[in-house]
């Protein structure tokens, strides 16, 4: 069976035959894999041996793009299935893909510039990736590094490529693709291309196109604005270009009837589809710093309503009339879009659906349509006016139809009498729209009365509306169609008995939001109480998630009553899903149930919420020896209905022994800093798998490391532990604190101790090197400086006459100097040296003491107690005269 990466899939257990005896499969071969089964054991009975067994086979996300096969071997125990075996054969279907990704695959360069990238790999690899960059040789470019390398534990950090571009002496830019070939692990035979262009910076003159102002890019089809545009040649214009630099304008539109007249140099050519003027071309003239030429835009006019025409507008080279030598395009610089503003307007319809009169409580239903679909940006505000002889607002309610698409509309002041109808983006075309009336308790006289429905009325401002307010921003505005403007119907007076309905279909409540009131409306007043009757169904259940009386009452001369439903908050976390409460009106005395809104729908959202949680255990000392073992606490901060599966996976500076400790297993000491305590299932190298069961707050199970003493100095180390929900977690249930850091604190330090040379004679003249030996305890883990001081005032020996402190170099000095100690090495080598003068004077034996200063040590590093300090003896070798 195949089952795709972050995804699961099943399979049945059964059995061919009746057992003798009650028995279980155990389901084993998953550990240490990315698989996680929804059983590892399966009863089966002679009740149940017919019946097949589900198991779920769920496989989580890795970061390698290798396709994982694992088998599942189900061995059977009892009866006659004792030692009965089978297996099933799982392939993960990986979803990463082994590639190179580059932070950008197309570089610009200029000459003498450099311009940089970063390569990195999609997924982790399965060895060492080597990738080698080549198709730059025999170019001006120089790419530094030619090789990456991604070993498997940084596989994801990215790696900087810097590419440079030489200078050359011809006028050409140059396209130069460097290809990278990956080799090692799945990644062999990967390729990925990069392109460099290089820009020449050896032209004298680059032609652009310009505008004198914005108004110029946004034109009018009626002609009453033009286009006025330049084409200019900056900074110098070369030799040999005094009939001016030949160009052709270019055009092109993503539609395929606009039309506009080109003007320059005296000429007009007319276009009505994507091109260069290419037989004529467009001379730039002017004095020697900066020449220019002007052409114009002039629309051509039709009548046809369209959305506002975009034309790009490209000075480029004239096939027939070459550039002079040392002009080149600006290809930055050479092109400008222009907008041609439509002048026709949008017709908009107005119709009635349906034909007859209403009653009070009923609907009439009609559209609004533009002439033409809008495209994104667009907007057309359509003004609406509602009247009749003593209709005002509050006889008719105006709301888009429920059983439409709508797309892209919105009812503005829709509670007044003169509401909008506003179409916005693309897709935007109709409205459909329902006018409900009112119950008014009024007595209408002949039981009539007539609402009249129409588009507002023309204008001349530019949105073609009466009403400046109005958003309508597209060109030539909108105007009402002369005949299918407006619609009258006849509201008769409520019938007898009245009708009882919603006023709303629906509403919706957080479990926590108490009480909620839905109310029920009749048709016309009572003259005396009504009871309306009511059924309550849905996912809720009454008396535990809510409180609810069975009926509720109209009182005379009245026509709403309030249903309140008591909503009751509870802790638990269910599945974070939305229950229902339906109230469905049933048909009693005194009034009849209507078909508008019969029903209503209360959506309650539990709002608990349960986090899983992750704390490191306190910080410690790694010890000198043996091991000790440091627990992590998960757990979640209020049940779930449902189990909750979760990883945590180990990260940091301390290194890690990758076989994971048994917590019975006191005495297994790890190879490294640590190592997982594996109370709980492997899942990946560095991971362990653990389950929360439904109703509880934490897994019976323990996760943490086992940390090693050692007497070696080391900085202090971190381990981190990060909690993943591993498949799709129960609704409701998320990560509350991801990550918990131990810190290992190293409580070991090495000794730092100086040792003098031998003592000698002086002799009689000369001078001769003595070394100092800086030693320490232990290799030192990394490099640090210390320092040592010569101390003339605790010396017998003068200095600078009897002796004097020179560096390795041979250059002295008086007092204390720093010193470097380099990492792995227990001495400095022979870098404290002092020169001892001879002479042939008496003086008796002389002593020169050499100390070691604390200050400055790094953390871990401490003087040895009797070494701290070392004094040489000068032998005087003079005779007492």
């Amino acid at each position: 069976m195949n089952v795709s990466e972050g995804g699961s899939a099943d399979y049945a257990v059964s059995l061919k035959s009746p057992p003798s005896v009650d028995f279980n499969v155990l389901i084993t071969g998953h550990s240490d894999t990315e698989l996680t089964l929804s059983s590892e054991s399966l009863s089966f009975s002679p009740a149940n041996w017919r019946i097949p067994q589900m198991v779920t086979v769920s496989a989580a996300q890795d970061d390698d793009a290798l396709d994982d096969v694992v088998t599942l071997t189900h061995a059977a125990s009892g009866g006659n299935y004792n030692s009965v075996t089978a297996s099933v054969v799982v392939t993960i279907d990986d979803d990463d893909e082994a590639a190179l990704v580059f932070s950008q695959t197309e570089l610009g360069i200029t000459e003498g510039g450099s311009a940089r990238y970063e390569a990195r790999l999609a997924s982790r690899p399965s060895d060492e990736v080597e990738v080698l960059i080549s198709g730059h040789s025999g170019s001006d470019l120089t790419v530094s590094p030619t090789t990456l390398r991604y070993p498997p534990q940084n596989w994801w950090l990215p790696q900087t490529v810097t590419v440079s571009a030489g200078e050359d002496d011809n006028e050409a830019g140059e396209s130069i693709t460097l290809t990278h070939t990956a080799s090692g692990g799945d990644y062999a035979s990967k390729q990925g291309d990069v392109t460099v262009t290089v820009a020449d910076n050896d032209w004298r003159a680059r032609v652009s196109l310009a505008a004198d102002s914005v108004n110029d890019l946004k034109i009018s089809e009626d002609g009453s604005r033009v286009s006025n545009l330049m084409a200019k040649s900056f900074p110098a214009t070369p030799p040999g270009t005094n009939k001016g630099i030949p160009v052709s304008i270019c055009f092109s539109s993503s539609l395929s009837d606009f039309g506009f007249n080109l003007v320059y140099s005296g000429l007009t050519r007319t276009l009505d589809s994507s091109g260069c003027n290419l037989n004529a071309p467009l001379r730039i003239s002017g004095d020697s710093a900066q020449r220019r030429s002007r052409f114009w835009l002039d629309p051509i006019a039709d009548a046809v309503d369209e959305p506002d025409e975009v034309v790009t507008v490209t000075v480029l080279a004239n096939p027939e009339y070459p550039l002079p030598a040392g002009v080149q395009i600006n290809t930055a610089a050479n092109s400008r879009v222009v907008t041609i503003e439509d002048d026709d307007p949008t017709v908009v319809s107005l119709a009635r659906t349906g034909s007859g009169a209403i009653s009070e409580g009923g609907s009439v239903g009609f559209t609004v349509s533009l002439g033409r679909v809008l495209v994104a940006g667009e907007i057309i505000d359509v003004p609406l006016s509602i009247s009749g002889s003593g209709v005002v607002p509050a006889d008719w309610l105006l709301v888009k139809n429920p059983g439409s698409a709508n797309t892209g509309v919105r009812l503005i002041n829709s509670r007044t009498a003169k509401p909008a109808v506003r179409f916005a983006g693309a897709g935007a075309e109709t409205a459909t729209l329902l006018l409900e009336a009112a119950v008014d308790n009024t007595d209408e006289g002949d039981g009539t009365e007539i609402f009249e429905v129409a588009l507002g009325a023309d204008g001349t401002v530019a949105n073609g509306f009466d009403r400046t307010s109005l958003q309508t921003n597209v060109g030539g505005g909108a105007d009402p169609h002369e005949t299918d403007n407006a619609f009258s119907v006849t509201v008769s007076d409520a019938t007898s008995p009245p009708l009882a309905f919603f006023t709303q279909a629906s509403s919706s409540a957080l479990e926590s939001g108490g009480t909620q009131s839905v109310t029920v409306r009749l048709s016309s007043a009572p003259t005396a109480d009504v009871t309306i009757g009511y059924s309550v169904g849905g996912r809720e259940v009454a008396g535990t998630d809510f409180k609810i009386a069975g009926s509720t009452t109209v009182v005379a001369n009245t026509v709403e009553a309030v249903i309140e439903i008591s909503l009751i908050d509870d802790d638990a976390v269910e599945l974070g899903e939305i229950r229902t409460v339906e109230l469905t009106l049933e048909t009693g005395t005194g009034y009849a149930v209507s078909s508008r809104r019969p029903r209503h729908v209360l959506s309650v959202a539990d709002d608990d919420e349960s986090l899983l949680s992750i704390t490191a255990p306190a910080d410690a000392g790694e010890g000198d020896s043996g091991v000790t073992d440091r627990l992590y606490t998960v757990g979640l901060s209020a049940a779930s209905s449902s189990d909750v599966s979760y990883k945590i996976c180990f990260s940091g500076t301390a290194t890690i022994d990758l076989t994971k400790a048994d917590l019975t297993q006191a005495d297994a000491v790890p190879s490294a800093d640590y190592q997982p305590l594996l109370d709980g299932e492997a899942f990946g190298a560095h991971c362990i798998a653990q389950r929360i069961p439904a109703g509880a707050l934490a897994s019976d199970r323990a996760v943490g490391i086992r940390v090693r003493g050692d007497t070696s100095l080391e900085q202090h180390e971190n381990v981190t532990a990060t909690l993943n929900l591993i498949g799709k977690p129960p609704l409701g249930v998320g990560i509350g604190e991801k990550q918990a850091t131990h810190r290992i604190h190293e409580d070991d330090s090495l000794s730092l101790s100086i040792h003098a040379p031998e003592s000698a004679l002086e002799g009689d003249a000369g001078s001769a090197v003595k070394n100092f030996d800086v030693r320490l305890s232990a290799p030192a883990p990394s490099a640090f400086t210390y320092s040592i001081c010569f101390r003339a005032a605790v010396s017998t020996a003068t200095n600078n006459k009897d002796y004097r402190a020179i560096a390795k170099t041979g250059t002295r000095y008086n007092g204390c100097r720093q010193f470097s100690m380099p990492k792995s090495l227990v001495s400095s080598g022979a870098d404290v040296r002092m020169l001892v003068y001879g002479d042939a004077v008496y003086e008796g034996d002389e002593t020169v003491v050499v100390s070691l200063r604390s200050n400055g040590l790094p953390s871990g590093v401490v003087l040895a107690p009797a070494a701290s300090s070392a004094t040489y003896t000068i032998t005087d070798d003079e005779p007492v005269v």
